[in-house]
């Protein structure tokens, strides 16, 4: 499979899917987040996290905060969620690890 990359060579797609795949009542979730630096600061980013419980896992960036803190701190409007089921079933039939959505298809990809 290959991963979405428009701007970053980040696997944040491949990371979560892999996360919630082996680890059973996480949920893949796709999302557009704020980026707070650089030249596309303010801009939205395709990410993709897992959550479970109200707890967020980000493996590309390395941490796991309450889920109400990390959606403030990137500014998360946006998301879709995934059962493992469904995002297995959605990796097969599109030949990558996400963005499936067409709103985080277009945005810039992490």
């Amino acid at each position: 499979m290959s991963k979405t990359s428009k701007f970053y060579n980040g696997n944040c797609y491949q990371n979560a899917f892999n996360y919630v795949d082996a680890n059973k009542g996480w949920t893949l979730v796709h999302g557009t987040p704020t980026l707070q630096a650089g030249p596309h600061a303010g801009k939205r980013f395709g990410h993709a996290w897992a959550e479970k419980d109200g707890i967020v896992y980000d493996g590309e960036k390395g941490i796991t905060l309450p889920k109400e803190l990390y959606y403030a701190i990137g500014n998360i409007t946006y998301t879709v969620k995934y059962t493992r089921t469904q995002a297995r079933e959605l990796a097969v039939k599109h030949k990558t690890y996400g963005a499936w959505d067409k709103t985080i298809q277009g945005a810039l990809h992490s």
